[in-house]
């Protein structure tokens, strides 16, 4: 990847030579801002204008906005663009290749994402912003390429052990308890607002007889229809926020195998609690997936960082005054 002395002594004369004609014009104004090197990584250029464009503030139609001198360059915006660079040359020195089909499926995101019909209207679309189908196609190709780098250079070679998610989960405990779900069972004797005072009275009082009768019983399960002309519905696994407000006060601190009796709108409620599950590593596989990832993340950004410093202590980088 690093050019030799001699290599960079005649490109560097050409390149400025070629830079000194390099202007864009405005679209209001006579005035033209001359384009310059600002850096060399492996005797590939970056021009102000690459930087610029990737502030926002050029765009391939000309500046957005007309600035009075050349604009200064934004140093944090230069170094990303110094490290896709170095990722980018290594992809393509290792022949990462982009198959079609995926390529294909991720401008079809894109096109979903701008709410366009078609490829012909996305590309009018980018034309507005004064882009074009080809640069989107390339600067997918590329993010595609270089994320197929670290994938196999740095993420691939991450390991998570048992104790790690165990950890994790420890220390964010909050979290998954706040995420904590019920199962219940439920029985509705619905009033409406025709029934007279003296029906609704009825019901009340069989509801009442039948959430006593329940908890004399030696089980919780106990089935009320051998009794009664009502049943046990299964409500599922719910979690906070699934329920009206006034169900979900009443039964959310309950024990397992507790008994309520409950009134809404709709009617008299007798809901018991059948099991209550906080989401953990044994009983849900995708928390287990979600720590993974989490952990996984942030080892790949601790490493990618240390790679890219190898990355450029080898590279040939020369940054223009």
């Amino acid at each position: 990847m690093t050019a030799s002395k001699e290599i960079k002594g005649l490109i560097f004369p050409i390149l400025c030579l070629i830079c000194l004609f390099c202007f864009t014009k405005t679209k209001t104004a006579q005035a033209v801002i001359i384009d310059k090197i600002v850096a060399v990584v492996n005797v590939e250029m970056i021009t102000l204008s690459d930087v610029l464009k990737s502030e926002g503030i050029l765009s391939s139609k000309g500046y957005t906005s007309i600035p009075n001198t050349t604009p200064l360059l934004n140093k944090e915006v230069l170094d990303k663009i110094i490290e896709k660079k170095i990722l980018l040359q290594l992809a393509n020195e290792k022949n990462a290749q982009v198959p079609e089909e995926q390529l294909q499926a991720a401008i079809n995101d894109i096109i979903e994402q701008y709410g366009a019909e078609n490829m012909t209207q996305l590309a009018e679309e980018l034309k507005q912003q004064g882009l074009s189908i080809e640069g989107l196609r390339q600067e997918i190709e590329d993010k595609i390429k270089i994320a197929k780098l670290v994938n196999i250079e740095v993420r691939s070679k991450i390991m998570i052990t048992n104790s790690e998610l165990d950890e994790y989960y420890k220390q964010h405990i909050d979290e998954y308890e706040k995420k904590e779900k019920i199962n219940a069972s439920h029985i509705l004797l619905p009033l409406s607002q025709e029934i007279a005072k003296q029906e609704k009275t009825k019901v009340k009082q069989q509801a009442e007889e039948i959430i006593n009768w329940l908890r004399q019983q030696p089980k919780n399960t106990a089935d009320p229809s051998t009794k009664f002309e009502v049943s046990w519905s299964d409500l599922g696994y719910i979690k906070r926020g699934d329920l009206m407000a006034e169900l979900e006060k009443a039964i959310w601190e309950l024990k397992v195998g507790e008994i309520v009796l409950v009134r809404t709108q709709l009617g008299y409620h007798i809901v018991q609690i059948t099991d209550r599950k906080i989401p953990s590593l044994e009983n849900d596989p995708k928390v287990k997936e979600e720590i993974e990832e989490i952990i996984r993340q942030k080892k790949t950004n601790k490493r990618l960082e240390a790679w890219l410093n190898e990355l450029r202590d080898k590279a040939t980088i020369d940054i223009m005054p």
